[in-house]
């Protein structure tokens, strides 16, 4: 009996000991596989100017079989806002897609060591002192891997930039942001569909004209439309004009009619900005220039060039009379359909 106690006693500590060491096992895989990457970004420069290219260099302490998703915050603590950059690297943050606050995230690819993405503050028409961006930098969505420490908070100023064309651009497109800060194109109701028209797939232009009519500045292809006067153009006086094309869009609007909204901004960027209000100046019904409206092209202000100095002024009857006005319509009417002929 003492010999079969002795075998079952050495059995179950046998038994014991192999779950012991299949636990002790288990826990270094898990260990093993709890060990993310550890993520160091360096910046190219702290301190640009709008319109300079910023990168951010990502470097893995090691390459593992899956991407890595890290988040881009703008923190409140900055001057500047999330709107006043841009990306082609990442992508702008959704509601309900799990990645918290408005931001960008980015993906690095699986068996990489180094990935690197571009960001800018583009050149604007505002006139402002230099911006702070406090970032924030972390893992998000799959969370393979993690940011070093010091490498999670950084901060880059960025200084205005003044060139010295003249830009006039044309806004129909009633853009807004919802809630989260997501932004949105325009919509109406379109008559028998059960989809939404957008504001943008109506065709509006934007023209500059010199004093002798000649167009010699144009944008017909985007929304909102930017027209560029360079700053090598002869001195003088130029005209600032958009205009409605047409009314086919989308579809005709429930109700009949639209009262577009709309707005020209004009000025040389990082020196001055004018903003004119166009709101009901065109309608759905008279229709667009192709549509034998010729009062669709309407001229908002006259800029006068010296140089890289621009003094714009708005066509409200002071500067230019009733009968000047009204003839100067007929006149840039007749040019744009003669131009549309060619």
């Amino acid at each position: 009996m003492k010999k079969i106690f002795r075998y079952k006693f050495l059995f179950v500590a046998a038994l014991a000991a192999s779950f012991a060491s299949c636990s002790d096992d288990d826990d270094a895989t898990l260990s093993t596989r709890l060990e993310k990457p550890v993520v160091t970004a360096t910046v190219s420069s702290t301190t640009v100017n709008e319109g300079d290219v910023i990168t951010v260099t990502l470097t893995s302490d090691k390459a593992i079989n899956n991407s890595m998703e890290f988040k881009l915050d703008v923190l409140n603590t900055s001057t500047g806002g999330f709107r006043d950059l841009a990306t082609e690297d990442g992508t702008e943050t959704e509601v309900g897609t799990g990645f918290g606050q408005l931001g960008f995230y980015f993906t690095m690819p699986a068996y990489t060591t180094t990935y690197s993405f571009t960001f800018v503050a583009p050149v604007d028409l505002e006139a402002e002192g230099a911006e702070t961006f406090n970032f924030r930098l972390y893992p998000d969505g799959n969370s393979n891997g993690n940011i070093a420490e010091t490498s999670e908070f950084f901060t880059v100023t960025v200084n205005n930039t003044v060139i010295d064309d003249f830009w006039a651009r044309l806004d129909w497109s009633q853009t807004s942001a919802d809630t989260y800060g997501t932004l949105h194109g325009g919509t109406y109701d379109v008559t028998a569909s059960e989809q939404d028209g957008e504001f943008c797939e109506f065709d509006f232009d934007m023209e500059i004209y010199d004093a002798g009519l000649n167009l010699v500045a144009s944008s017909y292809t985007e929304c909102p439309e930017l027209a560029v006067l360079p700053a090598d153009a002869p001195d003088g006086d130029y005209i600032i004009a958009p205009s409605f094309y047409t009314n086919e869009g989308p579809g005709a609007p429930e109700g009949g009619e639209i009262l577009f909204k709309a707005f020209v901004d004009m000025g040389r960027p990082g020196a001055f900005k004018a903003t004119i209000n166009m709101d009901g100046e065109w309608t759905y019904t008279a229709g667009g220039l192709a549509d034998g409206n010729d009062a669709a092209i309407i001229p908002v202000a006259i800029v006068t060039k010296a140089g890289t100095t621009y003094t714009a002024t708005t066509m409200d009857g002071e500067l230019l009379g009733t009968g000047r006005m009204a003839n100067l319509v007929q006149q840039l009417a007749a040019k744009r359909k003669a131009h549309l002929k060619n």
